[in-house]
């Protein structure tokens, strides 16, 4: 579940330098945590939330603090931002550290040894990439507990998938000192009657800015969809009892790998 990597993409940064407007926004995220412990941005699909978050995750890199990136029920998204070049699988940071179900095991206390060694080594920051159902499993307890305390900078994406779910209770976890960032295309969550935000995450967790769908597609701002038709004869009556309300939406058969999917 733990991999480790010392190679990297050093020349990443500046191949993919950000525009102008990304860089502004990128100071209005580091202006926002002068004075604020959390907040979330709300942008469409292919603006470059992940590019922009990368951006990010450097700066506190470069002051030697601890940043943790977490991801929901996605380890492509998390396997994207790991790597620079998945062809290569060369990571993004020096001192990386990924915590998924898709990587080689190694034991807790090794993971802990090194994640303690590299926070300790005066060698610049220490960055952590997590699915969030790996990181909360239950032999992993230890580890999401040192987080939680050491963690300078917690970047969640798809920060909607933590509404009414366990990554909710790990927010109320992590350390005072902690800066939380959340990304989202689709802010809420439910069915009509039972929708809820991402501000209802916690009370203090606020828009930092959003963009529209059509701002970006005028603006020429987003990436080219490739997509795949699928097509089913399964009826969502089948698998999903409207009675039982919003919490059937956490049926696992709901749930599709698209990226799975042969057409």
């Amino acid at each position: 579940m733990f991999h480790i990597r010392d190679d990297h993409g050093e020349d990443w940064f500046t191949t993919f330098a950000l525009d102008p407007e990304k860089q502004n926004y990128l100071k209005v995220i580091t202006d926002h945590f002068k004075c604020n412990r959390l907040g979330y941005i709300k942008v469409p699909t292919g603006w470059g939330k992940t590019f922009l978050a990368k951006h990010l995750m450097k700066q506190y890199y470069e002051q030697g603090k601890v940043v943790l990136f977490l991801v929901s029920r996605n380890n492509q998204l998390l396997n994207q931002t790991f790597y620079i070049d998945q062809q290569r699988n060369t990571p993004l940071f020096p001192n990386n550290l990924i915590l998924s179900s898709e990587h080689s095991k190694i034991g807790v206390a090794e993971f802990l040894h090194c994640l303690k060694t590299r926070i300790g080594s005066g060698n610049g920051g220490t960055v952590v990439f997590a699915s969030l159902q790996t990181l909360l499993s239950e032999g992993n307890k230890e580890i999401e507990n040192f987080l939680c305390r050491t963690a300078n900078l917690v970047i969640i994406d798809e920060i909607h998938n933590f509404i009414d779910d366990k990554g909710n209770d790990f927010i109320n976890q992590i350390g005072e000192h902690a800066h939380v960032l959340g990304m989202t295309a689709t802010p809420s969550q439910g069915i009509v009657g039972h929708v809820k935000f991402v501000e209802d995450i916690k009370d203090d967790m606020r828009e930092i800015f959003s963009k529209t769908l059509p701002q970006c597609i005028i603006d020429g701002q987003l990436s080219e969809l490739s997509y795949t038709i699928i097509r089913s004869n399964q009826s969502i009556l089948d698998i999903f009892d409207f009675q039982k309300g919003p919490k059937e939406l956490r049926n696992d058969e709901l749930y599709l790998d698209c990226g799975e999917v042969v057409p």
